[in-house]
Formats: C-alpha cells, structure tokens, sequence
C-alpha cells in the first residue's frame, strides 16, 4: 500500500481515519484495525469510526473494548460513540452499561440536543427485552420519529403483543408520523407471532395494492410464515411465486417450517426441501426441518435418511452428493 509505504499515515490523520473509514464501510475490519494501530494520535474520529465498525459488523465485544480503551487514552465520548455503543450493548444484551451510559446521558441533558440518541437507548432496552424501561424512556423523548415508533412496536411484536403494537401503529400515524417499510414489518411479525392471519392480510395488501410500496423480502417472508403456519399454503405459495427464483430461500425455509406447525404436509415439506437445497445446499436447518417433518409423520428410516444426508453434504460441506439426494426423493 503506497499511503503505508511513504509512512503518510503516521503524517496525515485525516488521511488515515478517511482510509479507516473506507475499509469499515467494506467490512476489511482487520486492515482497518491495522490502520488504526499506525495512527500516532488518535482523536475521537478515527475510534468512532473502528467502533462504529465493529458495532455495525456485530463485533460488540470488539466494539466495547475500543470504547474502554478510548476512555483509556483520555478521550471523552460524543454522541456518536455512545450511539454506537449502546447499539453494541443492545446486541449481547448488556443493558448494565447501557444503563450507566443512559445516566450519564441525562446528568449532560444530551436528550435535548440529539433525537438519535434518545432513539438509541429506546433500541437498547428493546434489544434486551426491557420494554418498561424502553416505554418510558420513549415517552420521555421530545421529539419521536418514526426510527424510535419502531423500535418500540419491533420489541413488542417479537413478545406477541399484536394489539400493543397495533396500538402504537395507531398513535404513531394519529401523531403525523408517516410509517416506513420497516413499521410495516413490526406489524406483519406482530400478526404472525399472534397467529392473526386476517389482520396481517389485510396489511400486507394494502402495502401491496394501496400504498404501493416496495415489498421487501422480509415482507414476503413474514406473510409466507403466517399464512403457513395457520394453514394457508395455497396463499403462501401464491406469494413465493410473485418473488425472483434467486430470493426464494428464506421463504422456502419458511414454509417448510410451518409443515409440522398444525397438521403434517409431508408432500409440500418435500417440495419445500427440494426447492431450498437447490438454493442452498449448506444450510442445516433445512435438513433438520425435513428430519423433524419426517419422524413426526412416523416415517423414521426418511428422517435417518435427510440426517445421514445432512451430514454428508456438511450443511456443513460437500456439495457433490447433492444430486444424487435430490434424485432419490420425490418431490410430488
């Protein structure tokens, strides 16, 4: 590298937080860290950028200890540092310092100057499964945005609470706040958790035929697993059908795991398998869906078969003697 070579790193820090900064946004962690260990004086830039990167990347481990070590060398937080750390603290569930940073936060006032810091600690204790403490912090906030609306309906859709989180959806839009993609994804997951397959219909069309959204293929996938779930597979498979070949995988996945939910549809659970591994030979929970189909059903020597396969193919690894699985079952 030319920059590391004429030792421009070590005479230019603006430079080398801007190089830092590129190799986060492409994931090249090692070298950005490597970047980072060649600066001389470190300011508050270049550690939220490696900090940023390892929160954003799901290294909160990582991330946290650039935040002590920061601390370390005298350097005092801003807003964004402490974004990113209660991002990380959200992901491993450490809602202790999460907690003490919120403390600090309100012994500063920082609520008042930065909307997205309140919006963080919301996600924080979400992330964590505190939503009363999430709750209160969001009726505190000054200003709520929609980024904060959905923090709050995605912890409480993930509880099951479909009429809390239709509650919030209500408020949210009575208050002027214009819903995204991503509170109509609280919505559709609130409705397949409590089973309510009307009601997630009915958004799912109205995004759909109404608003004339862009569905995304989370979207697609929350409606597939509802419907499936509750028996719809006609509906579900309708819907798998209106998404590119390459993007079904995870909708697959989907309705295979809803085979076994109420009664057993060995037939479409093979098809399901057969569409999945072509897609992705490797992944383990298809095998496991197919064995636990199989054994519920009381075909036990199928079940040994797809384990024995699994292995095989390490779901885990080789590839080759794929073709001769998918040849030896037949799909309907």
């Amino acid at each position: 590298m030319q920059i590391s070579k004429q030792g421009l790193l070590k005479k230019n820090i603006m430079l080398a937080t801007t190089l830092l900064d590129m190799y986060v946004k492409f994931s090249m962690l090692g070298k950005a860290q490597r970047v980072f260990n060649d600066i001389p004086i470190r300011d508050v830039i270049s550690w939220n950028a490696l900090i940023s990167g390892y929160a954003q990347h799901g290294l909160s481990d990582e991330a946290l200890e650039c935040f002590w070590k920061m601390q370390e060398e005298g350097l005092c937080p801003d807003s964004v540092t402490l974004i990113c750390v209660l991002k990380a603290c959200g992901n491993i569930g450490y809602h202790g310092l999460g907690e003490e940073i919120y403390s600090q936060i309100l012994e500063f006032r920082l609520l008042e100057k930065d909307i997205v810091l309140g919006t963080a600690i919301v996600d924080m204790y979400v992330k964590c499964g505190l939503l009363e403490k999430a709750q209160q912090v969001f009726n505190d906030l000054a200003i709520q945005n929609v980024v904060a609306w959905n923090a709050l309906m995605a912890g409480y859709a993930q509880l099951g609470q479909a009429k809390r989180v239709l509650g919030l959806f209500i408020n949210m839009i009575a208050k002027g706040v214009i819903a995204d993609v991503v509170s109509f994804l609280a919505l559709l997951s609130a409705c397949s958790h409590a089973g309510l397959v009307k009601e997630g219909s009915i958004i799912f069309h109205h995004m759909n035929d109404v608003s004339k959204m862009t569905l995304a293929l989370e979207h697609c996938t929350c409606m597939v697993d509802t419907l499936s779930r509750a028996g719809h597979f006609d509906k579900a498979l309708s819907i798998i059908e209106e998404v590119p070949s390459s993007d079904r995988r995870p909708l697959w996945s989907a309705l295979l795991g809803a085979c076994c939910c109420r009664t057993i549809n060995v037939e479409l659970a093979r098809w399901a398998f057969g569409q999945s591994v072509v897609l992705n030979a490797k992944d383990a929970a298809l095998y496991i869906y197919m064995a636990n189909i199989y054994s519920t059903a009381g075909m036990c020597e199928e079940a040994e078969k797809i384990e024995a396969w699994g292995l095989k193919n390490n779901a885990w690894g080789d590839e080759h003697s794929m073709p001769s699985l998918l040849s030896s079952i037949d799909y309907g």
